[in-house]
């Protein structure tokens, strides 16, 4: 059974912040094949942030070129274009994580029992709320 994982703007954005491939570390990590989804409210982030000259600007525009891959499924969003909100509503379906780097999100997912991956020292991701094994 493939789990479907949730990307966050600011989840992707660690790719290019601690040179890690975000995407591989959580099929590792989760051990299994995984369907990656990003709501068109997280790309609007991104290439709003990608405008940026800074760091931030330059983390967007990494993001923006790894969801381009063939591994990532855009998804328009309906209703909300709260990527915050999108990312809790879409929690709540079956088999479903959220990825995110982003402590005030974590919490409110972990306030309604919904499993999600995060890092965790900088170095590697960490699945909260559901055992990997699990899956």
């Amino acid at each position: 059974m493939a789990a479907t994982v949730y990307l966050d703007t600011s989840f992707l954005m660690l790719s290019a912040k601690f040179h890690l491939d975000v995407l591989s570390e959580a099929e590792s990590l989760l051990q299994r094949r995984i369907q990656f989804v990003v709501p068109s409210a997280v790309l609007e982030e991104l290439r709003g942030l990608a405008h940026d000259r800074g760091a931030p600007g330059r983390d967007a525009r990494v993001a923006l070129k790894l969801v381009e891959g063939v591994k990532v499924r855009r998804l328009p969003s309906e209703g909300s274009s709260d990527a915050d909100t999108i990312l809790i509503e879409a929690a709540k379906l079956p088999n479903t994580i959220v990825a995110t780097a982003d402590s005030t999100i974590r919490k409110k997912l972990r306030a309604i029992d919904k499993p999600v991956i995060f890092l965790r020292e900088k170095a590697k991701l960490e699945l909260e709320g559901i055992e990997a094994s699990y899956w």
